[in-house]
């Protein structure tokens, strides 16, 4: 997997929130990310020389938050939904036209809580925080994952920090 981990001050209120809920409801905390892909086999190095290429798209995509979500989809129950930009779109693209095997999220969103809770109550529970989440999201790196069983699976196996 490639994942974009937002910059703060997003970063932080994304934090703020996975906290909140892990604490909640005994949950998994885990790294504010958004799924940028799946990825094939590859190497860091070569990985390293395509993200060169493009580091200037990276560092100045920004996307517009769109609206809080529930799933019933357990592994990612609370999503921050994200508006698909055009140039992520051609970020995208370029990523594919180097790693062809390369596929990219065409619905795009950062998970807050991970677990079988039911959605109204999540709501609710949002409702009466204090939480706050971004309007619009920068990046300030990007990471391959490994990713296991579990949430305490995951495994950085690569960080470029943009």
């Amino acid at each position: 997997m490639l994942w974009l981990i937002p910059s703060d001050p997003a970063r932080q209120l994304y934090r703020n929130a996975i906290d909140h809920f892990s604490a909640l409801y005994g949950t998994p905390e885990f790294t504010p990310h958004l799924t940028f892909g799946s990825l094939p086999e590859i190497s860091s190095e070569k990985l390293e020389s395509i993200l060169k290429k493009y580091s200037s798209q990276i560092n100045s995509l920004e996307l517009e938050a769109d609206f809080l979500r529930c799933s019933s989809n357990p592994f990612r129950n609370l999503v921050h939904q994200l508006t698909v930009s055009d140039r992520y779109r051609e970020l995208a693209e370029g990523l594919v036209s180097e790693i062809p095997d390369f596929r990219p999220k065409r619905e795009l969103h950062i998970s807050l809580k991970y677990g079988y809770d039911h959605c109204a109550e999540l709501d609710r529970v949002f409702g009466e925080s204090n939480l706050q989440l971004p309007d619009k999201i920068r990046f300030s790196a990007i990471e391959m994952i490994s990713l296991g069983s579990t949430v305490e699976d995951w495994k950085v196996l690569f960080r470029k920090t943009i």
